[in-house]
């Protein structure tokens, strides 16, 4: 009877409308097609996620939450006071803000477009088991973490952010990408692949954090250091006891495994022991997330440069896991410090910086530049300031970073930026082979020089036994960095001498300085032909790039060892002759002519 009732009403209705409908057919076909239109330019629009990140029953922001567009495989970090921005959504993305302890906010990317995002706690409980601070439950919990400490190991691309202000205000900011190697907890190694400097002066001096991203790697949570304060999850149950006072601050269920946060405190407030928070996947065994602090740090890694001194440092390390594999390895650190220096004047200033790291995809990596980066001291600074600024990878780039202080960190660098230049001088610490100052050297029009060995050096050289092209070496080499982004191909090449593993131990004369810049000039020579092979491709891809690049080390290493067999390191004038007519041939420049080689050695 029901059915009946509902099929006569529907059919009443249609033949009522049928005449509006026709009536009104063409105006439909109309809007239908705009919609249609509408429709189909939507998925080429991109909006710009802009919101701040709160907890729910605080109210309070929440820093350094991950918030990631799971469609375009982008991501960002909430900042201290809880602000994000990430570019280039598009409508029907999704969006992902995972942070430890609460629960995961997922949603998906619409024109109205949220500015506050509630993230809520994980229930907690302490009614199930009652835990005083001389229990052995939680030392038990803790101390067991080291059993599981050692994993397999991954590669991730990484983000590296830092940031020093004075006075609360920026002087000091750092912005680069890595491969980070990541095993047992930790950081085994950053291998560099882009970055920029902002360095803004103060009274004409320079605040600089040069070793900062190593720090990263020389912090281990489960091992002890002379660096650093001594972590409890370095020690052993019976040494936590003697030295800490433990307390459950609350336990939470996540992805169906308990997880307890305990409270870790050191006992008669040392100042050589790190305090802090642990939370622990107890099912696992497993360390979801440290947190580390001291106050005044009798122990720490920071020296100062010049007469300065360090009179107090403070120190925080956070460091998040992420589970893959089975396996817990390192999803974000950030470090931050604060200190308190007396210059040379008797004038405290305090500093302070924060450095974070991110380990943001697990399932990629960069190419890196082809390029032999030389360990040594004021390493991030050396590397990053190795070849000019190459302001199209930062314009185009879409991987992991601070979006919400993009034009922030544009203005700063921009206005501040730090070149290759000398900025480091010669210490007593060099090695004795490092006679050149610091940082790498770019070819140029301009004549290098080479400072005279130490007599120490000289004395030693002449007493060996060894051959003459043992003696000395100019490390040049070739630099090339290929990107691919937004489905364009992108390069620097350069022709760099390492100054570091650049030595010389014979006495300098005009002829020798001549052969030293010769030498030099060859790459610069290999530099251009390579530069002209590759603008020559029809469709250039990374892979023809390599095989160029490796074709052309080749024919460098052929024209040296003539280079250096005929010229017999110089000896032979006719033939410093015949390849300074080839170097002015291909460069314009006059070696001889320019040191004053008047035929006598």
């Amino acid at each position: 009877m029901y059915r009946r009732t509902q099929n006569d009403k529907i059919e009443r209705f249609n033949k009522a409308f049928t005449s509006y409908r026709m009536k009104k057919i063409l105006i439909t076909l109309l809007v239908l097609s705009q919609v249609a239109m509408l429709v189909a330019q939507l998925p080429n629009q991109t909006y710009a996620l802009s919101a701040k990140i709160v907890e729910e029953n605080t109210n309070l922001p929440l820093p350094f939450v991950t918030v990631f567009n799971k469609t375009q495989l982008t991501g960002t970090a909430s900042n201290p006071e809880g602000y994000f921005e990430l570019p280039n959504n598009r409508i029907g993305d999704t969006i992902v803000v995972v942070f430890l302890g609460y629960q995961d906010y997922i949603f998906t990317i619409t024109p109205e477009l949220p500015k506050e995002i509630i993230l809520s706690p994980h229930a907690s409980s302490l009614n199930e088991i009652i835990v005083t601070g001389e229990s052995d439950f939680l030392y038990a919990l803790v101390s067991a973490l080291r059993k599981d400490r050692k994993t397999k190991t991954k590669t991730s691309k990484t983000y590296f952010f830092l940031e020093t202000q004075l006075y609360n205000e920026p002087i000091e900011i750092i912005e680069a990408y890595y491969n980070g190697r990541y095993s047992d907890h930790g950081i085994d190694s950053l291998k560099f692949k882009k970055g920029r400097i902002g360095l803004k002066p103060v009274h004409n001096r320079y605040y600089r954090s040069t070793e900062s991203s190593s720090l990263f790697s020389l912090h281990d949570v489960f091992a002890s250091s002379y660096l650093f304060p001594e972590s409890p999850l370095a020690v052993s149950k019976k040494e936590l006891k003697n030295n800490y006072t433990l307390t459950l601050s609350y336990t939470f269920e996540e992805l169906q495994s308990k997880i307890y946060v305990v409270d870790i405190v050191p006992k008669d407030e040392r100042t050589d022991l790190f305090g802090g928070t642990v939370w622990i996947d107890q099912q696992h065994n497993q360390l979801n997330k440290v947190s580390l602090r001291v106050k005044n740090a009798s122990v720490h890694p920071f020296i100062p440069i010049g007469y300065n001194t360090i009179r107090k440092v403070d120190m925080e390390i956070n460091k998040t896991y992420q589970t893959i594999d089975g396996d817990p390895f390192i999803n974000s650190i950030d470090f931050n410090y604060n200190i308190a220096y007396v210059d040379t004047l008797g004038n405290e200033m305090k500093a302070t910086t924060k450095a974070f790291t991110k380990a943001y995809d697990y399932d990629q990596r960069f190419k890196l530049p082809d390029f032999v980066f030389t360990r040594h001291l004021h390493e991030d600074y050396r590397n990053i300031t190795a070849v000019p600024y190459d302001s199209l990878f930062w314009n185009l780039t879409t991987e992991f970073r601070f979006y919400d202080r993009l034009e922030e960190i544009e203005t700063f660098i921009t206005k501040h930026k730090i070149e290759n230049s000398v900025i480091h001088p010669q210490s007593q610490r060099d090695s004795m082979h490092a006679q050149l100052q610091f940082p790498y050297i770019l070819w140029s029009t301009n004549r290098f020089k080479m400072g005279r060995a130490s007599d120490r050096a000289m004395e030693k050289s002449l007493n060996s036994k060894s051959f003459a092209i043992d003696k000395y070496n100019f490390n040049v080499k070739l630099y090339l960095d290929v990107n691919l982004i937004k489905d364009s191909l992108i390069y620097q090449l350069y022709a760099i001498l390492d100054p570091v593993d650049s030595y010389y131990y014979f006495p300098i004369a005009d002829i020798d300085l001549a052969y030293m810049n010769m030498y030099f000039d060859l790459i610069e020579i290999q530099r251009r032909a390579l530069d002209s092979a590759i603008r020559k491709l029809p469709h250039p891809t990374t892979a023809l790039l390599d095989e160029l690049y490796q074709d052309h080390l080749k024919q460098f290493d052929t024209t040296l060892r003539s280079f250096i067999s005929q010229t017999n390191r110089g000896k032979n004038l006719k033939k410093m002759e015949a390849w300074n007519d080839f170097i002015f041939a291909a460069l314009g420049i006059n070696n001889l002519e320019q040191f004053e080689v008047n035929g006598k050695r």
